[in-house]
């Protein structure tokens, strides 16, 4: 919202109401509950757009769910990206052979610390101990 308030400030001054402690976006509930009910593949970029077509459909001060937004069906979720087993053998032999010291074991792999950590999460990777 704060991009789209840059870009037009009339259109901040239609939909933000600044007589409180902080400045508020007038949403309908309606576009409220749309917006948690639906899925964001790519993010942002996804719920901009959403939010820019509610901006340019809105004829008055309260930013409100639009037939063209209802009528949309929800964004599928993303397949989750799945490792290849030998992929995760690979990080556990090195996390077991390094004793799960994950610098150690991530210098070993080539990767970073941070990268293998994720990993370790990602995959639900525990120390069999």
């Amino acid at each position: 919202m704060l991009e789209a308030a840059a870009r037009s400030p009339a259109a901040a001054e239609r939909f933000v109401r600044r007589d409180g402690p902080r400045p508020e976006i007038n949403l309908e509930p309606a576009l409220v509950t749309h917006l948690l009910r639906r899925e964001y593949p790519t993010n942002v970029r996804d719920l901009v757009r959403v939010l820019r077509e509610a901006i340019s459909a809105s004829r008055d001060d309260t930013l409100r769910l639009t037939p063209a937004l209802e009528a949309a069906p929800p964004e599928p979720a993303p397949a989750p990206v799945e490792a290849d087993t030998s992929e995760v053998a690979r990080m556990r032999a090195e996390l077991e052979r390094h004793h799960w010291h994950v610098t150690n074991a991530a210098a070993a792999l080539g990767v970073t610390r941070y990268v293998l950590t994720r990993a370790i999460k990602k995959h639900g990777l525990r120390d069999a101990h």
